[in-house]
């Protein structure tokens, strides 16, 4: 029989070591992620793990948020990939019900589990979002090569006729001002530069900063955690006054030929909308895409939850706020997010 419960303040070793060890477990599985979120952001977590015969069998990360649809619970918020990890199909069924008996103790209108890989639970799902995946090659200078004509002409354009060049860094600041600047121009809120601390702190040597510079002035930032071979570019932004220079696709191949170097052998290019520029951007980077399965399980609500920028009910807001004042958006965003999980 299996048993579900919730983890154990002195277990997080435990869990963290069930995550590598699952073939589907993620970063945003990880306990440093739970961490960073409860710290920044005050989501209390709800983390199940399943036992049968005292050996542990499976885990989901909760966190319970209140969102724009009522309250929910989350796996996970600000992540892209999330969701149950189980050895077989007794023991995802059995988290899926604790989850459901966490949903009806604090009245959550829906549970949201971002899931990579398609279950046998038969939930409602989305698959409005899309990641994109592939192997690295053996040596940096083939990095360039995997990257389709024209993408790679433009590459080579800032490289050589703009001088643009990339160097790694532990200062998160101007990562984060440009993210800021990026967020704002497509009508998103933006999270606290303690976010970015909170994950610095959490993470350690596993994540890092590569700034790209034209004339010696940082014009884009990345930032990439490193997970078992596979380095995952996550959060990112380019000042859009210094978009001739070709800055974002010569610092996307200087990071995949820097990962190789340094024994890489994955890029994860993470989630996009369909349709959405980024999805378009990765296509031209040579990145095939392949569908997230976002699952539901829906307890008052009639439809599933459309919190995202798809929504055309969010157009006239997202215009609005592209055109506030950056300030303006980096001190209200950070409170619109908690809502926006």
């Amino acid at each position: 029989m299996t048993a579900v419960r919730q983890l154990d303040a002195a277990e997080t070793i435990q869990w963290d070591a069930y995550v590598a060890a699952h073939p589907e477990g993620t970063i945003f599985h990880l306990s440093a992620w739970k961490h960073a979120v409860e710290r920044t952001f005050g989501h209390r977590p709800v983390y199940l793990c399943a036992e049968r015969d005292g050996a542990w069998v499976g885990v989901l990360p909760l966190f319970k948020v209140s969102t724009l649809k009522g309250r929910a619970l989350v796996s996970v918020p600000y992540g892209v990939y999330g969701g149950i990890l189980a050895d077989d199909e007794a023991a995802e069924r059995a988290l899926l019900a604790a989850a459901e008996a966490e949903a009806a103790k604090c009245d959550a209108k829906y549970i949201e589990l971002r899931a990579r890989h398609a279950s046998a639970l038969g939930l409602p799902e989305n698959d409005l979002y899309v990641t994109f995946q592939r192997d690295l090659p053996a040596t940096p200078e083939e990095c360039l090569a995997l990257i389709p004509r024209k993408s790679r002409a433009s590459v080579r354009n800032g490289r050589t006729k703009f001088g643009v060049r990339s160097e790694f860094t532990s200062d998160f600041t101007r990562l984060y001002e440009l993210y800021a600047l990026n967020v704002r121009r497509l009508g998103s809120p933006t999270f606290p530069l303690r976010f970015l601390v909170a994950l610095q702190e959490s993470f350690g040597a596993n994540i890092d900063v590569q700034h790209t510079l034209f004339e010696d002035r940082v014009v884009a930032a990345v930032l990439t955690f490193y997970d078992r071979g596979t380095m995952i570019p996550y959060y990112s932004g380019c000042d859009d006054n210094y978009f001739f220079t070709q800055c974002s696709n010569v610092m996307y191949c200087d990071l995949m030929e820097a990962g190789v170097k340094r024994g890489y052998r994955r890029f994860d290019f993470g989630r996009s909308r369909r349709g959405a520029g980024p999805y378009q951007f990765k296509v031209n980077m040579g990145f095939e895409p392949v569908t997230l399965h976002y699952q539901y399980v829906l307890r008052g609500l009639s439809e599933l939850p459309r919190i995202n920028p798809s929504n055309p009910k969010f157009e006239l807001p997202r215009r609005i706020w592209s055109h506030l004042p950056l300030g303006v958006t980096k001190m209200v965003g950070p409170q619109l997010l908690k809502y926006i999980p």
